[in-house]
Formats: structure tokens, C-alpha cells, sequence
């Protein structure tokens, strides 16, 4: 498990591949759904926490199908939930 909340992430780029990485908790930062192709390295995640961030369109999550253990999607209070 990962905490990063609250701590003003604007990109995730050269973020670290993390294949052991399950939990994923990234609330209340600024991160773009562009930016979440980063994230492949991170093949295993069950969770992943992006609430409150600026993730725009369903187009952005696209990158995410490579994940086929995600379960749990957060993306309360993000443009992609209008």
C-alpha cells in the first residue's frame, strides 16, 4: 500500500514501477488522467484511489485496461464523473 494524498502531485511522471503494488491512494492532488499511463508499471493494483484529482474523460482511463486485477476505481469529485 501507497499513500500519496494531499501532497500536490501535478504529474506522475517517472513515477516507479511498483509490480508489487496492490493499494494505490492518490486523493486530493492534481493529477491529469493523461498522466495515468504512468501507472502501467504497476500491473498488480487492486485499488486505486485518484478522488479529487483532474481526471477529464473516459478516453484518459483507457490505460488502465491493462490492469486486469484493478477492482476498486476511485474518481469522486473528478470532471470524468459529470
Amino acid at each position: 500500500m501507497l499513500t500519496l494524498n494531499d501532497c500536490g502531485i501535478k504529474s506522475l511522471a517517472g513515477f516507479p514501477h511498483l509490480p508489487g503494488l496492490i493499494r494505490l491512494d492518490m486523493v486530493f492532488n492534481e493529477i491529469p488522467g493523461a498522466d495515468l499511463v504512468h501507472l502501467t508499471g504497476s500491473r498488480h493494483l487492486q485499488t486505486l484511489m485518484l478522488g479529487a484529482n483532474k481526471v477529464a474523460s473516459t478516453s484518459e482511463l483507457v490505460t488502465l485496461q491493462g490492469m486486469r486485477q484493478l477492482f476498486q476505481l476511485d474518481l469522486i469529485n473528478n470532471p470524468v464523473q459529470s
